[in-house]
């Protein structure tokens, strides 16, 4: 088999961590059908726009359905790692 000579930079192989950024985990909120452009979420109100949850006015007359970020807080099942680094926070540590 013939090797590739592509490799990746370092900036481009850094792991992202979190549950949800695994690629070998399945993730449930994932949604297995695209939803119609101008979808409404009734919770945050947020709008599918373009293949993304946005926060832009509201079409009239729009279909409804909860958006992942929204079902993960009803379950009580974040998705997300916050890192705090830095001057300010060394200093507010302290406190």
């Amino acid at each position: 088999m013939k090797q590739s000579n592509l490799r990746l930079s370092p900036r481009k192989a850094r792991r992202i961590s979190g549950r949800a950024q695994q690629d070998h985990i399945l993730d449930p909120y994932q949604r297995q059908q695209k939803l119609h452009e101008g979808t409404v979420c009734p919770q945050c109100s947020a709008v599918y726009h373009e293949g993304h949850w946005r926060w832009m006015p509201r079409a009239e007359g729009a279909v409804e359905a909860l958006c992942a970020a929204c079902c993960r807080i009803n379950d009580k099942f974040p998705a997300g790692v916050v890192a705090l680094r830095g001057d300010f926070v060394r200093s507010t540590r302290r406190r």
